[in-house]
């Protein structure tokens, strides 16, 4: 290791390739091992890689990040639509073909030191696995061809855009799911967005928190209910990517609340199909009232419940299935 040359220079022969690389990374995000990442700069959620009615792929404008060697990058450019050819479909069974993007160098061994976008084609096969890339490159999208197809817009294939993004150093990462957000490591105070639920996470101890955002309250009025004198309960919930906020209030038949507060549950739960987090938040003349929170794994839900007690007992007013989604 040693101090690189700066970038710009005034050195005669100008600056050599990998000190390029190497200072052009410094303004991509990166992980804890100083590896930057590479992958698409989001400019939409449009697929970049398309059908076309022959035997081959539409590539449109987008901007790239890859690294051909060491923890250095390159920067690409596609400024229009690129058609990319590939081989006629399998005459039995199925294939897949990679389509991806790189930056060649002659100095490594590339043959060429222009950047390209190509296909390779894997071996078909009942049960056909995904073919390797070219060193350096990043692959844009997948394709799933069946035999007998004439062209890529055929029914039966499946083109699947399978690129990472990427961001400017300190900026957010866009990730498509939590398996792909938790094999992204940078360092303490990153911060990335997850389509998957629409959350935005921060990276804190080694780990990525929710980070928490002001949502719309969503109220449960629950009738009247005879628990020393007539009562009636309401409950509010504001659901928002690993956090549920419960609150909840009651009166008797005519007045102000008696009382009201909330409580936050960090979700899923530790322990699924259970009452959990069983809260006492308020305290009042009639009794004390508990929110309770249950997470159920399996179904993707969460359940509330509000109740109100009397000298001993506690009464279920109702319960409300919170639908997560995902």
């Amino acid at each position: 290791m040693t101090l690189r040359n700066s970038f710009p220079t005034d050195l005669p022969a100008g600056l050599p390739v990998l000190d390029t690389r190497l200072a052009l990374a410094t303004l991509i995000a990166r992980d804890t091992d100083g590896v930057p990442r590479v992958g698409v700069v989001p400019d939409s959620l449009d697929p970049i890689v398309s059908g076309r009615s022959t035997m081959s792929y539409s590539v449109r404008d987008h901007r790239a990040v890859t690294s051909r060697t060491g923890t250095g990058v390159e920067y690409l450019a596609n400024d229009g639509a690129t058609v990319v050819n590939t081989t006629p479909a399998p005459s039995a069974n199925a294939r897949y073909d990679i389509i991806y993007e790189r930056a060649r160098f002659a100095l490594n061994g590339d043959g060429d030191s222009t950047p390209e976008i190509d296909v390779v084609q894997g071996t078909a096969a009942l049960n056909p696995t995904r073919p390797g890339i070219p060193a350096g490159a990043v692959a844009i999208a997948e394709a799933y061809v069946p035999s007998g197809v004439s062209s890529t817009t055929s029914s039966g294939v499946v083109i699947t855009q399978v690129h990472p993004w990427t961001a400017a150093a300190g900026g957010t990462v866009v990730v498509r799911s939590q398996a792909e957000l938790d094999t992204w490591t940078p360092a303490d105070g990153a911060h990335a967005y997850n389509l998957a639920d629409s959350g935005d996470y921060v990276r804190r101890a080694g780990a990525w928190d929710p980070v928490r955002k002001a949502q719309p309250w969503t109220n449960i009025q629950y009738p009247s209910y005879a628990q020393q004198g007539p009562l009636s309960f309401a409950l509010g919930y504001m659901l928002e990517p690993g956090f549920l906020n419960l609150r909840g209030s009651y009166q008797r038949t005519s007045g102000s609340p008696v009382s009201a507060g909330e409580q936050l549950f960090q979700l899923p739960s530790s322990v699924a199909n259970q009452m959990t987090n069983r809260q006492t938040f308020i305290v009042g003349g009639q009794g004390n009232a508990s929110l309770f929170c249950e997470y159920d794994a399996a179904n993707n839900w969460v359940k509330a419940r509000g109740d109100i007690s009397g000298s001993a007992t506690w009464v279920v007013f109702d319960n409300v299935r919170l639908a997560l989604g995902g």
